[in-house]
């Protein structure tokens, strides 16, 4: 532990004991910065699990509770869920959370990054900032996704394309997520449909907070929150 910094060292996690088993540790994060401080602390323990010849299969729990507005989408539901992520707004006292479990054998790089997507698709639905989140970052993210779809079509191999496909938040298909260029950075997350009447045609949707960002941008005189405002223009 004395290798890691302050900022790393803090998300360190006793592991509950239950008889002679481990229960699953749970480690809680802050910022986007922690998801990989905690892979690093995941990565040197199961590496000395493995100089100490030890088998037994471990398992963690990375949550983050979301700083900033948690939006009641979809009907009632915080976000859309994706695979392997929950998100929960049953602790009143400090809101709704993303969590992903790291258990034996799953890759944690892939998982971690999927991690840090859904943190940053969370901000974008919400138009919000906030656990690390923050107009620099938003646009980073944004551009290194665009560069990595670029990359699909010379891949040599449908293993490497489905492993890429892992680490994106924008794909082609029927209903999609896509960047849009609304004049100002950062791009905006929206969802894209195809219609059904012309494939040449398609849908966009906006949350609500996002449409109260852009009606903003578009320089329209806005009041009230972002789940509820009127707009004239």
């Amino acid at each position: 532990m004395k290798n890691f910094d302050a900022l790393t060292r803090r998300l360190w996690t006793h592991f509950p004991v239950s008889g002679f088993s481990l229960k699953p540790a749970r480690l809680e994060l802050r910022t986007v910065d922690d998801i990989w401080r905690a892979k690093d602390l995941i990565d040197a323990f199961e590496q000395f699990l493995g100089e100490k010849r030890l088998t037994d299969e471990v398992q963690y729990y990375l949550r983050m509770y979301m700083q900033g507005p948690c939006y009641d989408l979809e009907h009632g539901g915080s976000v859309p869920p994706s695979d392997n992520q929950a998100i929960d707004k049953s602790d009143k006292k400090k809101g709704c959370y993303i969590e992903r479990q790291i258990y034996y054998a799953v890759n944690r790089q892939e998982l971690c990054q999927q991690f840090y997507n859904d943190v940053m698709e969370f901000h974008q639905l919400m138009d919000s900032y906030g656990n690390g989140v923050n107009k620099e970052t938003f646009q980073a993210w944004a551009e290194n996704q665009l560069r990595l779809v670029m990359l699909l079509p010379d891949l040599p191999s449908e293993e490497k394309r489905d492993s890429l496909l892992k680490l994106l938040v924008v794909q082609d298909d029927y209903v999609s997520s896509v960047f849009i260029d609304t004049g100002m950075k950062p791009y905006m997350l929206v969802t894209l449909s195809k219609k059904e009447e012309s494939l040449d045609s398609y849908n966009l949707f906006f949350t609500y907070p996002q449409l109260h960002a852009f009606c903003l941008r578009s320089g329209l005189q806005v009041q009230g929150s972002g789940d509820h405002f009127k707009v004239r223009g």
